[in-house]
């Protein structure tokens, strides 16, 4: 089926049962909504005076070096997240870079784009540190 506009579908058997996501039309017309939501969500949160912190969660590395190969869509995300941040005030943290991502096991994810409960008990942990450290 479709999900935010991903085609999602299994995969056959790897050590890690995974997603693969074959890339649906970027449709920038739901994409400037999600933001536009995502913004308003932000915005509120600041009225509120609370304060918000983006968290990337980390991805497979497999998956990641496919997500890295659109780079319209990434870098429309990317560009966007930064200009929100930058708007209100928001930290930033990037638990999908390569060279975090490439610190997992193939245990680590349930699949290509979620964490399995060791995964998320160490991704938790590690952002913890980050907001300990600021």
């Amino acid at each position: 089926g479709y999900d935010n506009g991903f085609v999602l579908g299994r995969q056959g058997r790897d050590s890690v049962p995974r997603l693969m996501i074959e890339r649906a039309r970027f449709d920038t017309k739901n994409v400037a909504f999600q933001l536009e939501a995502f913004e308003g969500l932000v915005k509120l949160c600041r009225k509120k005076r609370a304060k918000v912190i983006f968290a990337q969660v980390p991805i497979h590395p497999i998956q990641w070096r496919e997500y890295e190969a659109d780079t319209a869509m990434i870098g429309h995300y990317e560009k966007a997240l930064a200009q929100i941040a930058s708007r209100y005030d928001c930290q930033i943290f990037d638990g999908q870079s390569l060279a975090y991502c490439g610190t997992f096991e193939a245990s680590d994810f349930h699949d290509a784009i979620h964490l399995s409960e060791k995964g998320a008990r160490r991704f938790t942990l590690d952002l913890a540190e980050s907001l300990r450290v600021r």
